[in-house]
């Protein structure tokens, strides 16, 4: 992997730029940060956004959990407010990035998921399927319902068994 320096960042600003990128997201895990990186994020003008972890594992280890909110696949006519909920949990209420995760959500390799509260979506979540490889990714819950099982649950005890079926990271 590159190591992130002053002219990586301002190649990666510069081509969102060229291209008319209204906003761009880099993620940098912080054992990664550079020495002067508070000096890059000032000549650059970044903001610190929302934190994201990332893990890896085999799925039957994932345990299930109970919720008292319904989970399941998201319906179609449902992925625009999906996305839009994705989105607004990570505090990027972006309309280009809501119309890009709904395009993505309807790929045949990628499934949505969400917890609803009666008629209220409150948590998001979805599955990209590559061969024996499943990646969870957009998982985010309103902080009124979180601590409720929402996203264990929906990882271990999927309604189509993606998960199980992708087989094993």
């Amino acid at each position: 992997a590159e190591p992130v320096t002053d002219a990586l960042i301002a190649e990666v600003i510069d081509f969102h730029r060229a291209n008319g990128s209204p906003a761009c997201h880099i993620k940098i895990s912080p054992q990664e940060l550079p020495p002067d990186w508070d000096a890059i994020v000032a000549r650059y003008g970044l903001t610190r956004g929302g934190v994201t972890a990332k893990f890896a594992g085999e799925a039957d280890e994932v345990k299930p959990a109970a919720t008292d909110l319904r989970v399941g696949p998201v319906e179609a006519d449902r992925l625009d407010e999906w996305a839009a909920l994705v989105w607004e949990l990570f505090d990027v209420p972006d309309p280009n990035f809501v119309a890009v995760t709904a395009a993505a959500a309807r790929q045949p390799d990628f499934q949505s998921f969400a917890a609803w509260d009666g008629s209220r979506m409150v948590a998001v979540a979805s599955v990209l399927t590559h061969g024996e490889t499943a990646h969870l990714h957009s998982a985010a819950t309103r902080a009124s319902h979180r601590r409720r099982g929402v996203q264990a649950g929906r990882c271990a005890d999927q309604p189509d068994g993606r998960l199980r079926r992708a087989g094993r990271r």
